[in-house]
Parts: structure tokens; C-alpha cells; sequence
């Protein structure tokens, strides 16, 4: 459907051909490359204030933009309206009517109606106006000089400021009471002005203007030539040099005149913008040539920045030219896409829908042939140029005699021509689109070979110097070479999407296509990748310059990659590149179908691009792709949403109060009045952020709720190069604490949080010795009890029967055998209370519950006699320490049952018990010399019937410690207890515990 759609509409622009209208109805073809300007136009859509009366651009980069609606700072993207923030001084009036720069980063402003003002650097507004008597009442042009000093076109006089006000300089001057309407300096120092029919000029070390010998009407501007010479714009007359009215441009009304580099420029009223190039001859220019696609026809101010570009104020907006280093093709209304080609010698050939095709040839074009519709052009070998015409049905040949042309087969009358070709032989190829690939060597002949695919045609072909042809598909490449045609779609080529076109260079086969750039390597294409933008799409051109660069002709410009980047493509490793776009003049697209290809190489290092509508050509060793780097600078800071920093107002460093910070904003911007767009931006604040941010485009960053303490906001810019540029020194930010976020009263709210735990700690240590108090008060009194109940019924009640048992045995003959057997068991009886006795007496005996651990177990080994028995040693081995008071009571019972073994059972000459105090844990050692114990009680750590062992163990794990036991017949037994120092000794606390309990039992005890 859009084949038959585009063929169609070839068909009606060409409608005249195959209507056969007569030839005298059309315009020459006269092709030539001119000169191309790059231009750029902002609308009110684009924020453009309108009716722009006044231009200037002040030292820092900015362009500011005054119109009867006040004054505005563009910086390439946004136009922002003055005052910018609150904290700039409001004008005093908004009808803006002239601009300049002071020189020093501030800006003069003149009105319409209200005097003048001078905007500093540091912010500050002076006003000059008639009701403080500094200055006039209007002004329309400023003109600052190399010395400093400042002029003016006031109230329709020559004005020069003096001191704190202006100054009537042109009465002092000797010129007479009357409406001066343009003010200039030129190179010489000289002053000019005029008035009606007249013109002035004040030569430079004279005093007095003289009159100008010459006839005008109304000269409303001056421009000077680099060559010297002054042109004039007489309105409503010409423009012309003021020494020559031979060589006029005819004008009609207010003409404003800026001359750049050899070329005038000149806004007219309401017919746009033209410009005109002088040349060799001081008296001839080149033909004049009216910028086209302006925002409005109605021309206001015009402006060369210190860049070298063009700015026009209008009704509607601003304008924007810049010189290019392209050339564009002319004289032809160009509707459909171009077609290009080149031929052995160098020469290079242009197509044009619906005119002649153009030669290039002794450094112009020149028109061949007749009239011929779109088509894919070849040379071949022999210098002769071959296409395809799809409204007479015929291929046309360019060659040595002229231009004949030879019928296409009847299968593909009215297909257009896809791509064309030349086969291993040299001999034509052509594929039809829809109509199948066909060859011609002075025979059409269909081309089949099974190995093509079935169901399309080639969009590209292409032989190499090796002699194979390659034909490029959608997702799939073939090649002929002398072995027949090769089918190659793997996944790399399948992903591609179309290929339409081939190239050789660096010694690699190339493809453009639909989704990217690629080179043949290994049996299978690989894509280049860009490090700003991933893959190349939309190429349908690829050509080598003589340095070896790699240009494309891409959708979105016309792109290079330098010879040292094409090595690292070929490395496989992301590249960097140059970019041609619509900011530097490219217009069009290139063609994403036919015809292909759309670049070529010509003489001398020119290269030829075919884009929709158009024809470039750049001189390669010409091109320069470099421009200074951005500077990023900080245009603002905002608080809550309040301007408290901004360009003009600075303070170092920038000090805010953290109860105050809800929101803080960071505006920056770098200033490229040429290619803004592609600037990119990144962000970092140390002391908050911990890398780079990515911005992107926005210029703005925006934080919340941040910390007391010093911080730096850094910036950096990268341009369409990719190179990083810093801001050349960070933005200090302070935010200085509250009370509360102070370090004395984190310190303070530190020491009450650690006192209040500290007393939760002494609540729960007091709780915790309650509780275990309780526990042992209970435990006492159940041993007590038990005792008491043992003394009560089962002794007395075994003592009750003993004796009743020794009244009977009382009763039996001495010398009877029952009667001894009697008093025997008696005597086991007795034994039997005895031992119950004991027992029930260590029930009730409690251990000594004053002093320190060491008296209380010598109180326990005197009430045990053992000093009548065997030697006993208290020891203590390292720094004594005082020990937790439950802690000590455990251990004491546990020495006691280890004593009282060593009593009873080990038949010991020497008892030691020794205390030792350890940084990291407390050991309790009660050892003896004497007969041990058995192994098995040893190792089962109880005797049947009897439970020291198992007491002295389940004490030990009650307050959190170890117990181990030694014994042998040589050694005798050692029980060891080990406690960890953090559960033993007795902590700061507990003896602010115990000092609190004295104190309490005192009050209790005060009447």
C-alpha cells in the first residue's frame, strides 16, 4: 500500500511529462550549491515573548530579549521574565525599547517611556529618567565603547553618560536641535548619526560633527565591512555602501542592517530577514537570499552574538541563523527524495523528481538529459550512468553520446525501480519493487535462483572491489560470488530490520539499515554501538572521507565517526561521534526506502548527502565539530519555595536554618544558545548524596528534611561530545542545628536515657534479689519444717520402739541367742537415729549469713572441728572482689557439703579450700589429700543413697556456674566451682543498692 501510494503521487508531480505539455511552460533547471544557514525559530509555544523589539547579550552568556511587555533572560531553552526572582529589583516600567551589555556582566535597559536603568551585575537597578534629572524620558540604541565609555540614542539625541547622568553630547557637538534617528561607531573611532535627509559625522580627535556630502532620505542604520566600508540603510530605499549608490538592494520601509564576517544582514519590516555576500569585487554581491519559515514576517531587532550567530526579534518570536559548513542545493523545487550516485572518475551525479539529473563537473552542476521521475541511479565501470524511469517504462543510460534508453520489460511497466546495481560482469541489475530482481546487459532477463527469498526483493545491492555482490533484505542478506548465491539470517542479521545500503571501508564491509550501523566479520554482521544513544537507526548512506572518517546519513542528521573511533567500533567497544542536525542547517531525513544510497563521496574531499526535499554537500577536512564547552552555573536557590540565592544576589556560604527547611531547591543551567537540548546534567550534594545523580535534562534538584551540618552541591554538564565539565567551585550550604539537634543535647538526652535505664536496671536488680530472697526465705522454712516433722513423728516414733524393744530383751535370759541378736539390732537402731539426728540437725542448720565468703567458710570448718582432725587452709589467690551476697551463699553451702565429705569420708590429713579472682571468671577449689573416691561415684556424680554430689551440682547450675570433681586413691578429691565474673562479683550497682538500703533501715529506724 505506501509503495502504490508513493508511486501515485509521483505520477501526478510528474503529471505534466505524460500529459506532454510543452517544455516552454517550465522553468531552466539551473542546479547550484549555495551557502546553507542553520535556523532556528522559538514561538510563543515555546515560551517566546512577543513583538521582541530589543537584543543584547550580557558577558555571562545570556540573551536577554526586551518587547513592550517587559524583559526576558533566555538561556537557550527557557525564556525566563524579569524580575526572575523576588529577590531582583522590579523595573520601573515594562515597555522595553533597546538593550546592551555594560561590558562588565550588567546590562543597560532603555524605554520607550521611562527613561533608562542600568541592571549591575550584583543585582542592583540605578534609573536614569527626567524626574531625578539623570537622564531622558526615551531610549532606542545603546553603543558601549572600548574605552568604557557608554552612548545613547535619547529622546532622538546623541547622549554619552557622565558620571551619574547622561548627557547631551550632540548639542555640545555642533549639531542643531532635531530628531537624530541612528547612532554608530566605527572602527576608526568615528561617530556617525543622522536625521532626515542628512547624515553626520564626527571624526575621531575632532570636536564638532560635519555634515556627510550625500542624498538620502531616511538613514535609520550603519554597518561596517570587514573589508572597512560602511554600508547604510536609507528606509524605505535601499541598502548600499555609503561610498557607492552603483550596487543597491532595493528595500521597502524600516530596514535594521548587522554585518557578519563579509555577509550583511537585513531585517525588514514586514518582508522577513535576506542577506546578501559581498565578494571579491567591492562592487558586485552575491544574489540575495531570503530566509524562509521565520516565526513572523514582521522583523523588529536583529542581533550578531559574540558566536557569530543572527537573532531576529519578531511579532511572533525569535529567530535564530547560523553560518553551516553545508551547501545546499538551490533553484529546484525538490519534493521526493533525491538520488545520488558516482562514477569512476570522481564525478558525482544528482536525481531530482521531475527535473533533469545534474552533473558535477569544473566545480558546479550542470543540468543533462530531460525530465525524469525518482529513481535509484548506478555508474558503472565505464563512466556511464544508468536509472530507471517509471513513467516511460524505459532505463535510461547516461554515457560518452548522449543519453539514450532502452524499454523495461512489460512485466514491470509503472513498478518504480527499488534499488539498482552492477552484477559480477559489470552488467546492470535492477530490482523492481514488487516486480523481482532483473538484469541487463542489453537483455532484460529475470534472476531466480532458489537460495533468494521468495517473497521479497532486494532494497539494496551493492558490488565490492572483490567483485561480490551483495543484495540487502529485511532480516536477511544474500551474496553472489563465483560459487552462486549465499543466504546469510542468523539472529544478529535478523535483528537488524532493513538493509539499505552497503559501503567498504577500513577494509570492512558496511550495512545501514532501519535499526542500525554494522560491519561483515566472520560470516555474520555486528552492530556498532554509540556510548550516547545505543545504535545508529535510519541509515541509508555510508561514506569515507580522505582522512578516513565514517559519515552516515541517518534519520536523525548526518553523523561521523572519526577514523580512530571507526578502529574501536571495529573492537567492538561503544563509540563516541559527531553529529550534524537541524541546530547546524541538516533539514530532511534520509530516505528510509528508496532511493538508496543517499551519500556519496565526490572530488576533493566533498561529500554529497540526499535528504528529503534536499541536497547537502560539506567539505570533510573543513568540518570542525568543536565548540566551547559548557559552563554550568548556579542560577538560584529556594527555600520552601522562596528565592533566597539567585545570580545576581550571592552570599557565600549559604547559611539556613534547619527548623525553617521543609524544601530547598537547586536551580542550575549551563548556557549553550546553540545546542541547549543536548546538554545533559548530573548532580551531587556531599554530605547527603553519595554519588552522582542523573539529571538529565532537568535543571533542577529538589531536597526535603535534610541533616544540620555543612554541606557542597556540585554540578556538572556534559555536551553532545560527552564531556563532563564541572562547576569550577561547589555551592557552600550550612544548616545550622536547633537546640535540639545540638551535641550538648543529644549528650544530654544521651545522659538521661542512660540514667533512666541505669535506675530500670536498679528496679530489676532489686526486684530480682527480692524475689530470690523470697525463694530462699521458702525454701528455709521448708527445710524446717521437714525437720521438724522428721524429729517429731519418725524419730520419736523409732525411739518409742526401741524402747519398747529393749524392755523385751530386758525380759530375755542373757545367755539366750534371740536376746543378742536383740541388743544387736539396737544397736543398729541407735546408730540409725543418730544418723537421722544428724540429718535432721543439717536441715536446720543454716549457714553463717554475715561477712565475707572467707568467714563464713571458716565458721563452717570450726563448727565441723576439722582443725581437730586434719590440717585446714583458707587461700586466696589475686585481687579480692567483693562477691554477689546470694552468690556467696550458694558457694558457702556448696563448701560446706564438700567440707563435710572431706569430714566424713576422705580420712584427710589436709583440707584447703582456695578462692581465686580472675578478670574474666571466679574459681572455688576445695580439695583434700585423702583416699578419693571410687571411680563409678565419679562418674555417675552421686553415691546410691546419698546426695552431696547431686546438691553441690544443682547449686552450682542454679547461680549460673560449672562444677568439676577429681578424685583418686593417690591424690585424694578436688571439687572445683567456676563462675563467670559478669554473674559473681558484685557490680557499682549493687553497692549503691546496698547504700540505699542503709539509708532506708536509718530512716526507718529515726523517730
Amino acid at each position: 500500500m505506501r509503495t502504490a501510494l508513493l508511486f501515485v503521487w509521483q505520477v501526478l508531480l510528474m503529471g505534466s511529462v505524460l500529459r506532454g505539455e510543452p517544455k516552454k511552460t517550465r522553468a531552466p533547471f539551473l542546479p547550484e550549491m549555495i551557502p546553507h544557514v542553520a535556523h532556528v525559530g522559538w514561538t510563543e509555544r515555546d515560551g517566546a515573548p512577543l513583538n521582541i523589539v530589543a537584543i543584547a547579550q550580557t558577558d555571562d552568556g545570556y540573551l536577554w530579549v526586551g518587547s513592550p511587555f517587559g524583559l526576558y533572560r533566555f538561556d537557550g531553552v527557557t525564556f525566563a521574565s524579569y524580575p526572575v526572582t523576588p529577590l531582583d529589583a522590579p523595573l520601573p516600567v515594562t515597555n522595553v525599547g533597546a538593550l546592551s551589555s555594560d561590558g562588565q556582566g550588567g546590562l543597560w535597559i532603555g524605554y520607550d517611556h521611562g527613561g533608562i536603568s542600568h541592571l549591575t551585575r550584583t543585582g542592583a537597578l540605578v534609573n536614569y529618567n527626567p524626574e531625578n534629572g539623570r537622564g531622558p524620558n526615551s531610549a532606542s540604541k545603546f553603543i558601549l565603547r572600548p574605552d568604557g565609555s557608554v552612548w545613547c540614542l535619547g529622546d532622538n539625541k546623541v547622549l554619552v553618560l557622565d558620571g551619574d547622568r547622561w548627557v547631551d553630547f550632540g548639542s555640545k557637538s555642533g549639531l542643531t536641535h532635531n530628531q537624530y534617528l541612528s547612532l554608530f561607531f566605527d572602527s576608526r573611532g568615528d561617530l556617525w548619526t543622522s536625521a532626515r535627509g542628512k547624515l553626520y559625522v564626527l571624526r575621531h580627535g575632532e570636536t564638532h560633527f560635519s555634515l556627510y556630502p550625500m542624498k538620502s532620505f531616511i538613514i535609520v542604520d550603519l554597518a561596517e565591512a570587514p573589508d572597512g566600508r560602511i554600508w547604510i540603510s536609507d528606509g524605505w530605499r535601499s541598502v548600499h555602501p555609503l561610498d557607492s549608490e552603483t550596487k543597491q538592494i532595493p528595500t521597502n520601509g524600516y530596514v535594521r542592517i548587522v554585518e557578519a564576517d563579509g555577509t550583511l544582514w537585513m531585517a525588514q519590516d514586514y518582508k522577513g530577514v535576506s542577506h546578501v555576500r559581498q565578494t571579491q569585487s567591492a562592487d558586485r554581491f552575491s544574489e540575495l537570499v531570503k530566509e524562509k519559515d521565520m516565526s513572523a514576517e514582521q522583523t523588529n531587532a536583529i542581533f550578531r552574538d559574540r558566536d557569530g550567530s543572527i537573532w531576529v526579534g519578531t511579532s511572533k518570536g525569535l529567530d535564530r541563523f547560523r553560518p553551516s559548513v553545508l551547501r545546499k542545493l538551490t533553484n529546484a523545487e525538490i519534493e521526493y527524495y533525491p538520488s545520488l550516485a558516482r562514477d569512476a572518475s570522481g564525478m558525482v551525479w544528482v536525481g531530482v523528481l521531475s527535473h533533469p539529473v545534474a552533473h558535477s563537473e569544473g566545480g558546479g552542476l550542470t543540468a543533462v538529459g530531460p525530465w525524469v521521475g525518482s529513481s535509484p541511479m548506478i555508474a558503472d565501470d565505464a563512466k556511464r550512468l544508468w536509472l530507471v524511469d517509471p513513467f516511460l517504462n524505459a532505463i535510461f543510460c547516461y554515457g560518452p553520446n548522449g543519453v539514450t534508453h532502452v524499454p523495461i520489460p512489460a512485466d514491470v511497466h509503472g513498478v518504480p525501480a527499488q534499488s539498482i546495481g552492477l552484477d559480477r560482469d559489470g552488467a546492470v541489475l535492477v530490482s523492481f519493487d514488487g516486480g523481482g530482481l532483473w538484469r541487463f546487459d542489453g537483455v532484460w532477463r529475470p534472476v531466480v535462483d532458489m537460495k533468494l527469498p521468495l517473497d521479497e526483493d532486494p532494497i539494496s545491492i551493492f558490488r565490492d572491489p572483490s567483485g561480490k555482490v551483495w543484495f540487502g533484505y529485511t532480516g536477511k542478506v544474500a551474496m553472489l560470488d563465483g560459487a552462486g548465491f549465499h543466504l546469510l539470517n542468523d539472529a544478529r542479521i535478523a535483528g537488524f530490520g532493513s538493509f539499505l545500503t552497503f559501503a567498504m571501508s577500513h577494509g570492512r564491509l558496511w550495512a545501514g539499515g532501519s535499526q542500525g550501523v554494522a560491519y561483515f566479520d566472520q560470516g555474520s554482521f555486528h552492530s556498532v554501538v554509540l556510548q550516547r544513544g545505543g545504535t545508529l537507526k535510519g541509515v541509508s548512506g555510508i561514506v569515507e572521507d580522505e582522512a578516513g572518517n565514517l559519515w552516515f546519513n541517518a534519520s536523525v542528521g548526518i553523523v561521523r565517526l572519526k577514523a580512530e573511533d571507526v578502529d574501536e567500533a571495529l573492537r567492538g567497544r561503544p563509540v563516541d561521534y559527531d553529529l550534524l542536525d537541524q541546530r547546524r542547517g541538516v533539514e530532511g531525513v534520509a530516505t528510509q526506502l528508496r532511493p538508496t544510497p543517499s551519500a556519496v563521496a565526490g572530488m576533493d574531499g566533498l561529500l554529497w548527502f540526499a535528504r528529503l526535499g534536499t541536497v547537502f554537500t560539506i567539505q570533510a577536512a573543513q568540518f570542525s565539530p568543536s565548540a566551547a564547552a559548557p559552563i554550568p552555573l548556579i542560577e538560584g536557590v529556594s527555600l520552601n519555595g522562596v528565592a533566597v540565592r539567585d545570580r545576581e544576589h550571592q552570599t557565600a556560604p549559604l547559611a539556613i536554618g534547619a527548623a525553617h527547611l521543609r524544601g530547598l531547591e537547586f536551580d542550575y543551567a549551563s548556557l549553550d544558545l546553540i545546542a541547549a537540548e543536548t546538554l545533559r546534567y548530573e548532580y551531587m550534594l556531599a554530605g547527603e548524596d553519595k554519588g552522582w545523580q542523573e539529571a538529565g535534562s532537568r535543571r533542577q534538584a529538589f531536597y526535603s528534611r535534610l541533616g544540620p551540618g555543612a554541606y557542597q552541591f556540585h554540578v556538572r554538564v556534559s555536551s553532545a561530545k560527552g564531556q563532563w565539565v564541572e562547576l569550577s567551585a561547589p555551592l557552600l550550604l550550612t544548616i545550622r542545628p536547633e537546640f535540639y539537634q545540638t551535641l550538648w543535647f543529644r549528650a544530654l538526652v544521651a545522659v538521661l536515657a542512660l540514667t533512666l535505664l541505669y535506675a530500670l536496671y536498679l528496679a530489676r536488680i532489686g526486684y530480682v534479689t527480692g524475689q530470690l530472697r523470697e525463694r530462699l526465705q521458702v525454701r528455709a522454712g521448708e527445710r524446717l519444717r521437714i525437720a521438724r516433722e522428721l524429729h517429731d513423728t519418725l524419730l520419736q516414733s523409732i525411739h518409742g520402739l526401741m524402747l519398747r524393744v529393749h524392755f523385751a530383751t530386758d525380759t530375755l535370759p542373757e545367755d539366750d541367742a534371740v536376746r543378742s541378736s536383740l541388743q544387736h539390732a539396737l544397736k543398729s537402731a541407735d546408730s540409725l537415729i543418730l544418723e537421722g539426728r544428724r540429718r535432721v540437725q543439717d536441715l536446720r542448720e543454716e549457714i553463717p549469713e554475715e561477712g565475707e565468703l572467707t568467714v563464713r567458710i571458716v565458721k563452717v570448718a570450726e563448727e565441723l572441728e576439722l582443725e581437730k582432725l586434719c590440717s585446714f587452709r583458707l587461700v586466696e589467690e589475686g585481687s579480692p572482689r567483693k562477691l554477689q551476697p546470694e552468690i556467696q551463699s550458694e558457694l558457702c553451702r556448696i563448701a560446706r557439703e564438700a567440707l563435710r565429705n572431706a569430714r566424713y569420708h576422705s580420712q584427710a590429713s589436709v583440707v584447703e579450700v582456695k578462692l581465686i579472682y580472675e578478670a574474666a571468671q571466679f574459681l572455688m577449689k576445695c580439695c583434700d589429700n585423702g583416699v578419693g573416691m571410687p571411680p563409678s561415684i565419679v562418674a555417675t556424680g552421686n553415691r546410691p543413697g546419698h546426695w552431696g554430689l547431686a546438691s553441690m551440682r544443682e547449686r552450682t547450675n542454679v547461680i549460673g556456674g560449672q562444677l568439676q570433681v577429681w578424685s583418686s586413691a593417690e591424690s585424694g578429691t578436688e571439687v572445683i566451682v567456676k563462675l563467670p565474673a559478669r554473674k559473681v562479683y558484685e557490680a557499682p550497682a549493687a553497692r549503691w543498692i546496698t547504700l540505699l538500703r542503709a539509708l532506708h533501715l536509718v530512716k526507718q529506724a529515726a523517730p
